[in-house]
């Protein structure tokens, strides 16, 4: 994204805003590199609790490798802050980034399970990045835990615009919209063009 990379902060959302009535904002990470989530989440405390400020962002989600052996202690240390949410990790990838990243096997990696049941245990919510290939499993996983608050991301990133692929994408979303304790976020529409 090294086009529109760059710093946006409460006060450039604010400008944007224009006046627009904002009742309440979220930061989603997005990128973070491992080794700095916990650090980031703090930041993002930092900045919602300045004196005078606008107390933005009101909601964090942070990323954490829930299949990690440190996965606890990364929970722990993010749930310091209290305006912590929920968590986020890329599950699934355009096939082409997919040989790199390797995420797709999250899904059958009991770890990854009990890192999500660790979730519910904490009141945190899971927002998931997937590919609609991987909905009847996500779906499987996901009827297991009905605690567990999941938000869709990218509307379920409908990659492949082919009418097969927008089938498959339709498909894979009515499967998991079939389950109470999932939500999808419309967003990212335009990644996929």
């Amino acid at each position: 994204p090294t086009p529109i990379q760059r710093d946006y902060l409460a006060r450039d959302l604010l400008a944007d805003a224009d006046g627009l009535p904002l009742v309440k904002s979220v930061h989603v990470q997005v990128g973070v590199a491992e080794a700095d989530a916990v650090a980031e989440t703090r930041w993002l405390q930092q900045v919602a609790d300045e004196p005078g400020g606008p107390g933005l962002p009101h909601g964090i989600v942070a990323y954490c490798d829930l299949a990690a052996a440190d996965a606890a202690a990364v929970l722990a240390a993010h749930r310091r802050s209290p305006n912590l949410r929920g968590i986020r990790q890329i599950v699934g990838r355009a096939p082409h980034d997919e040989q790199q990243a390797r995420s797709d096997a999250l899904i059958d990696d009991p770890r990854w399970h009990d890192g999500l049941a660790r979730l519910v245990d904490l009141d945190l919510s899971f927002d998931l990045q997937m590919i609609p290939a991987q909905a009847t499993r996500l779906a499987r996983v996901l009827e297991r835990m009905p605690a567990l608050r999941v938000a869709i991301c990218h509307a379920g990133s409908p990659w492949d615009q082919d009418p097969a692929g927008l089938a498959a994408w339709r498909a894979g979303l009515e499967r998991l919209a079939a389950l109470p304790n999932v939500w999808c976020k419309l967003s990212g529409f335009g990644m996929f063009d």
